[in-house]
């Protein structure tokens, strides 16, 4: 459907520019153009008759002017009050379709702009009386003595200014809200009609004719009876006053003409246009152009006959589509089948350049993905065999601490994140360089051909510099730093695969070193990594056939001098390396995970052991023993359930299994590890924080978790020495434990005095080499039965 076309008026670009505010700027403008036009039509005349001396004049001028003004600031508040769907609905772009549009908004911005301008008349008129008007007579009876004639005078030229300005405004503000009640127009036929609710046609004519004749009798009517009076009250009849009454009846009655052709010019524009539109519409009908509309430019009853005969065309548009499309359908059946086939083969080709750029392309970054990236790197690696000294170097990047940005502001910030890591890379590299995106937050790059030795690096490092700087991801300040890998071309490299293992092996030495640094590679890191995997593999081997094995370090009661328990150490019995340590393959655990299940058989076999020593030597009973747990061990959702059941299957109590965990767990995860530690008191399971003292920042919620023992880290035992000296810290950490009630473990005592120094301090107990080092348990046996 089309609006009948039309010249672009001024109203139309203003409209266009403006957009909301154009309600409030056309008013804006009526008023600034009625203001001077009402002081001079209601002041002048009443002048010409009541004679205001110079005084009067200025002060009835200036207190007119400050009531219109308060007026027209009071009208515009009104009106956006009064009209604010209208506002919110010229808010909604104009591209937007009216279905996407709330049915009541559109309803109600609809009836608002029809009565809009019916409102701003009655409004206007209204104020000018009791804002102006009534001020005005009150001012100029009280404080300038205005005699009851001239009040009068001055009333009815008001009125008559206001009758005239009213006219005026009816007859013309239906043309300055157009753009608007084409802009609001509803799509729907009922709810155009229901909507109209401007001024009627028959009250405009009425109203028009009477302010006519109202103005003549208002402007004709005072200056008649003033010279009337003057002539009686004139002894003399003078011919000079005669001719001056008769040249003033002849000035009032050429205003009266002058305003009234004016309004009779407007009136007859504002009837007649609408005729206009429907005869150039009809027109266009007459040629068989159904698909023109007339603009419902007026809410009145040319609205609503515009509207009725935009409903009738669309009846005959939709009888006159069904009657060609009978006939279509019956010559076109071919042509018809031919567009389809066309449409089909035209659907196929795209969706096959898409399949074939989505095969090769990163959805979200638009990059080249891996299967693109490697067609060009193995491109690249023919090249270099064909040519001698060419060069090439690829990066493998990483986001350091993506997973912190997807997991607490989302994986649509996420996703913001790496389109914008997207961007910033291509900005550091040439246009002959591809970058590509391998999934997750791993981006790769290949550069070729640089004439400066250096170039490669300076990529990185711009790179890098690129990436300090903060993304702004909807109102998040997200500060991201890369890990980056550099693989320089070699004649050592045949496959694409290789390089890009080789590449990501130093992207992780660029982690492990800190961070936000680059790496490039050597052939040590890949030696480093393979025996790192048959670290792995021999460790689940090892899991598998039993060749970990748990020793024991007696701990001490000083009090009593008596072992009391014993902390469960992990050994591994290698096939080839012989007896390793926890150093030499717990940080390896800890990355696969293995640490689990590894933690599970420790606990299990210690406390195994710890049943059979008891049912050996029952005057033992209040043995217990202590297991070190792994953070992730300590994460497992099914930690507490699984403990029980350990200790439930050996029939010991939850007293003889004591748990430590280390003081940076605690500070990582507090309330997590609370709660944890919580249940484990529930269960009857004692808690010892491991290396007390490494953490620094443990002290200040560590009377708030239930925890029974600390075990003084052998740092600190290490640094007492002859006289006492070094103690300060463990003096400390023991007053610090008594205040709460704690037990305190002094680990890794080695010499007399030490141990002579933790006896003066009121130490609970010890463990370390000057008693027993961890012993396998048939030595540790011997110990409980002595």
């Amino acid at each position: 459907m089309n609006i009948d076309p039309e010249p672009v008026s001024f109203l139309d670009k203003l409209f266009r520019k403006t957009g909301r505010f154009y309600p409030i700027i056309i008013l804006l403008v009526l008023q600034i153009l009625s203001t001077p036009l009402l002081v001079i039509l209601s002041i002048i005349p009443a002048h010409e008759n009541a004679q205001f001396n110079s005084f009067q004049l200025e002060k009835l001028i200036l207190i007119e002017i400050i009531g219109l003004s308060f007026r027209n600031l009071l009208m515009l508040i009104l009106f956006y009050l009064f009209n604010q769907s209208v506002f919110r609905r010229l808010a909604i772009p104009t591209e937007m379709k009216n279905e996407d549009i709330h049915p009541d908004l559109e309803k109600k911005a609809w009836k608002q702009a029809t009565t809009a301008s019916r409102n701003i008349i009655l409004f206007e008129f209204l104020g000018l009386i009791i804002l102006v008007l009534i001020p005005i007579l009150l001012y100029g009876s009280k404080w300038l003595y205005l005699r009851f004639d001239q009040m009068l005078y001055l009333s009815l030229s008001v009125f008559a200014a206001a009758i005239a300005i009213l006219l005026l405004e009816s007859m013309s503000i239906d043309q300055f809200f157009e753009p608007i009640l084409m802009a609001v127009l509803p799509d729907q036929f009922n709810d155009q009609i229901s909507g109209i609710k401007g001024i009627p046609i028959w009250l405009k004519l009425t109203v028009s004719l009477l302010g006519l004749v109202f103005i003549c009798l208002l402007l004709v009517i005072p200056v008649s009876y003033n010279q009337a009076k003057e002539i009686y009250l004139d002894s003399t009849k003078s011919f000079a006053l005669l001719s001056e009454t008769l040249r003033i009846l002849i000035k009032a009655g050429i205003g009266g003409i002058v305003v009234g052709g004016f309004l009779s010019i407007s009136i007859a524009s504002e009837f007649t246009l609408p005729f206009r539109k429907m005869i150039r519409l009809f027109k266009k009908l007459e040629n068989g152009d159904l698909s023109q509309r007339i603009g419902v430019s007026l809410p009145d009853e040319f609205g609503k006959l515009n509207i009725y005969i935009n409903d009738m065309i669309n009846h005959l548009q939709i009888l006159n589509s069904t009657l060609e499309q009978k006939v279509a359908d019956r010559t076109a059946e071919l042509q018809q089948m031919n567009a389809l086939l066309e449409i089909e083969l035209n659907e196929r080709r795209k969706a096959e350049e898409q399949l074939s750029y989505s095969a090769l392309h990163d959805p979200l970054t638009n990059l080249p993905n891996r299967a693109l990236f490697s067609d060009r790197l193995n491109h690249t690696l023919e090249r270099s065999r064909r040519r001698n000294n060419y060069s090439y170097a690829v990066f493998f990047m990483d986001l350091d601490r993506f997973k912190v940005v997807n997991d607490n502001l989302g994986h649509d910030t996420g996703d913001l994140l790496l389109i914008e890591t997207a961007q910033r890379i291509n900005s550091c590299i040439r246009s002959e360089d591809t970058v590509a995106r391998l999934g997750g937050d791993e981006f790769v790059i290949l550069l070729e051909e640089s004439d400066d030795p250096g170039y490669y690096v300076k990529v990185a490092e711009r790179i890098l510099h690129k990436m300090a700087f903060p993304a702004l991801l909807d109102d998040h300040k997200v500060f991201v730093s890369v890990s980056l890998g550099i693989v320089l071309g070699s004649d050592n490299y045949t496959k694409a695969e290789d390089i890009l293992r080789d590449a990501d092996i130093a992207m992780y030495q660029a982690k492990k070193r800190g961070r936000g640094r680059y790496e490039i590679f050597n052939p040590s890191m890949l030696d480093h990594v393979i025996s790192q995997l048959q670290l792995e593999t021999a460790m689940r081997t090892a899991l598998e056939n039993g060749q970990f094995v748990v020793y024991y370090q007696p701990i001490i009661q000083l009090g009593k001098n008596k072992i009391v328990g014993f902390e469960a150490l992990l050994r591994w019995n290698h096939p080839t390396k012989g007896l390793l340590l926890p150093a030499d393959f717990i940080s390896i655990a800890e990355e696969t995970g293995l640490i689990v299940p590894i933690g599970y058989w420790v606990i299990q076999e210690a406390c195994r052991q710890l049943r059979d020593w008891i049912t050996q030597n029952p005057h033992n009973s209040n043995l217990s023993v202590n297991v070190n747990l792994s953070p992730k061990q300590f994460s497992d959702q099914e930690l507490i359930e699984k403990i029980t059941t350990i200790i439930d299957d050996y029939q010991l109590k939850t007293s003889h299994l004591k748990l430590g965990i280390t003081e940076t767990l605690i500070i990582e995860n507090r309330e997590t590890v609370s709660m944890t530690l919580t249940r484990l008191r529930e269960i009857g399971v004692h808690v010892e924080i491991d290396d007390f003292g490494t953490g620094y920042s443990s002290l200040g919620y560590l009377n708030m978790l239930p925890v029974d023992t600390l075990k003084i880290d052998r740092s600190f035992i290490h640094q007492i020495k002859e006289n006492n000296s070094g103690i300060e810290i463990v003096q400390t950490i023991l007053a610090l434990a008594r205040s709460l009630g704690m037990n305190v473990i002094a680990e890794g005592v080695e010499t007399n005095t030490q141990l002579e120094s933790l006896k003066t301090l009121g130490c609970d107990y010890v463990q370390g080499f000057l008693f027993y080092e961890a012993l396998e348990p048939q030595e540790a046996v011997k110990l409980i039965q002595v």
